[in-house]
């Protein structure tokens, strides 16, 4: 019996488990009699009859897409839309309608660009009456895509309009699809956020006795709980899921689907017997119905790499391997292993990449363990296919414009290279090591400077009219006809200059033989914070790469959060043990050479850990705080992002008009003025005037440092002084002296295109906030960072205003001197303690919150320019004098 009604009513895609395939053939030549027929009548109209001819060539879309001819569907409905368009003042509903259906037949063949093409013809003429169904069916093409916040944002759209507000059958078939996007996440968050949704849907299905959208609702929802960790429960929504596909006497996809959710739920509960099973009749039945010969064919290639873990689980990692060998030869055309080493291309995975992603991972897992086994070249073989899968993710991201989509697919990453890294160390290959390591962090703002960079180099109306696309799609909230005009223009861009579309991804690692030349003398630290594990990867000039595995997170990180918490209590003793076991387990197992300076590159918790706090050895009982044995008096600390990006900083650096910009918007306030007199910060007023005797500068106090002063002159500075307070909602914002809005905040940044080699922040908090898995903190730090300042000087904590200014001081004459930022801030903090008198001002809350990251190169201000000009002019007076005296003489 074959299934009915399945369709919705308002033409919406049919709900499916599996990637359908584009089909330019009819499956049986009699289906397509109808079709034929429909294009021959619009063919034999005259050319005046568009309407007639238009609908013709419409219904002829409609009928090709009833029998899953896509591509005949496609090219009716567009040559339909190509009438309708051209003539829209007589059909504008007409528009509507075909733009809908091209959208939605699109998207069946994995066309998610020209589906959302499409469906923003719709939405770039809202309202109207298509409007709610496009919004659900752009929603269905972002979760496909894996962009899950702008999916979320459509569905929530598309539920405050027809048809589905206020009509709960179709209401549930908008919590299905949602619920379907949530799952697709394949993680416990995703599974959780889906039960309600699809309960929602499973009681609507059952209230209407519809027993179709029961089962696939029953499908999902044992999907769901499975991904929770509820295994039980989803073995029972299985199998009666099951139980309706048999009374139906369904045997296609959604059968298969159940088998495959059901193997994964009895695989999870600890029953890998009856997970094969299930496997197994999956596989059967998608054979059953697939073509033996098509590729891709992702049904199959799903359920044959299901018998691969299941497999794996149970220890036969033969089967395993065999079986992910063969899913991802079914899941790329034109691919067939030849040797266990091959791996196909990136184009030759151009279909469902969540589903390939998925799919590489567990054969690099197979190698893995079959490594583990005492088969050693399965380890090679492992970090080869890791490596391919990141390719693959980067592939993935540069088709993604959101951010938080982008930092979705960043944290789904980081299993990949704590499995990468975890084969690097049992390796001992600090290469590989670092390549994974560099993978690992700040990609996302290393994709943002190196797009922003290229950028440059496209003409200037190209890249006005790209910023100020960019700028109105944030300002709308990413909404989907925003995004796909940004989406189109950014396409055309691409086509237009390649080069700009390669930047768009960051470039791969650096070689690690030129590490050397990027770090000027110094030795590197780079931290990688995994779940079970921490490694440390040192270089240096003498000893070259090399690889520490440390105590894990579980060790340390309490150590951690109680040092932070001493550290911000001035007032109170400062407990040792906390900085000299942070030591202990962080820094003297890499065993570095006496004294060399440091660059630190932190990961996860560590970017909120000043390392010149630690202590070395143990501190004398009667010694006072300045004198301890800090790490800071032994070695100068820089840190920074990434290795890669040290490099980019290099190529930024010197772009700026060698001038100072120095803000300081509450050095002095006034009860009845338009800041609360509780504000204001009088030491910032000292620095702000200290620099001004020490570079060119330009200086903006009090009502002066507002935003229009801030927005219009920032960009051309080569350093950028802020003295004001920040805060941490929102990314990081920062006070300017305005009534209403006084914060400037991460979106105002963004609008910046900033050129300063250095940009210091005197302000509470700006090097800390929400973390960012594999991309370290949003702070307001990062933001300047994203916006193109290669070097920042910024705060850990809620820094004290006047010894700030005192170290800020001193650190401007190191600068002043051709000392680097990193360089400067170290002897200045090595000055104050020093200098202290009162002990309690010896406590590292007052001296160890400011940290540099970036290049420690010397700052390129024109002061030097206008000496040079002096000894210039100087030269060619003492040369010309002689002649004018002779002259005056005769």
């Amino acid at each position: 019996m074959r299934k009915s009604g399945i369709r919705l009513t308002i033409g919406v895609l049919l709900l499916l488990m599996g990637s359908l395939q584009a089909q330019d053939d009819w499956e049986y030549p009699e289906d397509r009699m109808e079709y034929d027929s429909l294009i021959s009548l619009a063919r034999e109209l005259p050319e005046d009859s568009l309407g007639r001819r238009s609908w013709l060539l419409h219904q002829a879309g409609r009928t090709a897409y009833s029998f899953g001819a896509y591509r005949s569907a496609i090219r009716a409905t567009g040559e339909a839309l190509d009438i309708r368009l051209s003539h829209e003042d007589d059909f504008a509903d007409e528009v509507l309608v075909s733009a809908f259906n091209l959208g939605t037949y699109y998207s069946e063949v994995g066309e998610y660009g020209e589906a959302l093409d499409h469906l923003s013809v719709i939405l770039n003429r809202a309202p109207n009456r298509k409007e709610g169904v496009a919004h659900y069916q752009c929603g269905i093409v972002y979760g496909r895509t894996g962009e899950f916040e702008a999916s979320e944002r459509a569905f929530a759209r598309a539920a405050s309009l027809p048809p589905f507000a206020g009509n709960d059958y179709q209401r549930a078939y908008l919590d299905q699809q949602l619920g379907l996007m949530h799952v697709n996440k394949s993680n416990a968050s995703g599974g959780e956020a889906a039960r309600e949704p699809l309960a929602r849907a499973l009681a609507s299905f059952r209230a209407d006795e519809y027993t179709y959208g029961e089962m696939e609702t029953l499908n999902l929802l044992g999907w769901a709980q499975s991904d929770a960790g509820q295994q039980e429960v989803a073995i029972g929504h299985l199998l009666k899921a099951e139980a309706l596909a048999h009374e139906m006497e369904i045997e296609d996809e959604d059968l298969t689907a159940i088998y495959g959710n059901l193997g994964m739920a009895y695989r999870r509960s600890g029953q890998p017997e009856a997970a094969l099973r299930q496997y197994h009749k999956a596989l059967r039945l998608a054979r059953s119905f697939s073509d033996a010969d098509q590729r891709p064919n992702m049904d199959v290639a799903g359920t044959l790499d299901n018998l691969s873990t299941a497999h794996l689980f149970s220890g036969q990692l033969d089967s395993a391997l065999y079986y992910a060998q063969r899913a991802l030869e079914i899941a790329t055309p034109d691919f067939k292993f030849s040797g266990t080493e091959d791996l196909p291309g990136l184009d030759q995975m151009m279909t469902d990449r969540p589903r390939l992603l998925t799919i590489l991972l567990d054969l690099a897992k197979v190698h893995h363990l079959m490594g583990d086994t005492g088969q050693p070249a399965h380890y090679k073989q492992a970090l080869s296919t890791y490596r391919r899968t990141d390719e693959l993710l980067d592939a993935m991201r540069r088709d993604q414009l959101l951010d938080e989509t982008r930092n979705y697919w960043r944290a789904d990453a980081r299993s990949l290279y704590d499995q990468a890294l975890n084969v690097a160390m049992k390796t001992d290959d600090p290469n590989s090591a670092f390549y994974f390591m560099e993978k690992a962090r700040s990609r996302l703002l290393l994709d943002e400077l190196s797009t922003t960079l290229a950028s440059e180099q496209l003409p200037i109306d190209v890249n006005l009219r790209l910023a100020e696309v960019a700028r109105m799609t944030r300002l709308s909230g990413n909404t989907p006809a925003a995004t796909q005009r940004f989406r189109q223009l950014q396409d055309s861009i691409f086509s237009a200059f390649p080069a700009y579309r390669d930047a768009s991804i960051g470039a791969p690692p650096p070689d690690p033989a030129t590490i050397g030349q990027l770090l000027n003398g110094r030795t590197l630290v780079e931290y990688y914070v995994g779940e079970d594990m921490t490694i440390a990867l040192t270089y240096s000039p003498d000893g070259g790469l090399g690889l520490t595995e440390l105590a894990p997170l579980s060790v340390w990180g309490k150590s951690l959060r109680a040092l932070r918490d001493d550290l911000q209590r001035p007032g109170q003793p400062f407990g040792k043990e906390n900085a000299r076991q942070l030591y202990e387990q962080l820094i003297a197992p890499l065993d570095l050479a006496e004294g060399t300076p440091l660059t630190i590159v932190p990961d996860g918790d560590l970017y909120l850990l000043p390392f010149g706090a630690l202590l070395s050895t143990e501190p004398s009982s009667n010694a006072a705080y300045q004198n301890w044995p800090w790490l800071d008096d032994e070695r100068e600390i820089n840190y920074a992002f990434s290795v890669q990006l040290l490099d980019l900083a290099r190529q930024r650096r010197g772009r700026g008009n060698g001038r100072a910009l120095a803000l300081a918007p509450v050095a002095r306030l006034t009860a009845d003025g338009q800041l609360p007199a509780e504000l204001e910060l009088p030491a910032t007023l000292r620095t702000v005037r200290h620099l001004a005797t020490l570079f060119p500068a330009d200086t903006l106090v009090n009502a002066a440092a507002n935003r229009r002063a801030f927005r219009e002159k920032a960009d051309a500075y080569s350093l950028l002084h802020l003295g004001t307070h920040a805060y941490l909602a929102d990314g990081g914002s920062f006070l300017l002296h305005d009534p209403e809005p006084a914060r400037y905040s991460m979106a105002n940044l963004l609008d910046h295109q900033l050129r300063a080699d250095l940009v210091v922040i005197g302000a509470c908090e700006t090097g800390i906030g929400k973390a960012l898995p594999g991309e370290g903190v949003a702070s307001l730090g990062r933001g300047f960072a994203r916006r193109g300042a290669p070097g920042l000087v910024m705060s850990l904590w809620s820094i004290d205003d006047a010894t700030t200014a005192e170290l800020l001081n001193s650190t401007y004459d190191g600068l002043s001197e051709q000392m680097g930022p990193a360089t400067a801030l170290h002897l200045a903090g090595v000055n104050y303690r020093q200098a202290v008198t009162n002990p309690s001002f010896g406590h590292p809350y007052y001296w160890a919150g400011l940290v540099n990251y970036g290049s420690n190169a010397p700052l390129k201000m024109g002061n030097e320019s206008i000496n040079w000009l002096a000894w210039i002019f100087c030269l060619i007076a003492l040369i010309l004098a002689p002649f004018l005296l002779m002259r005056r003489k005769r």
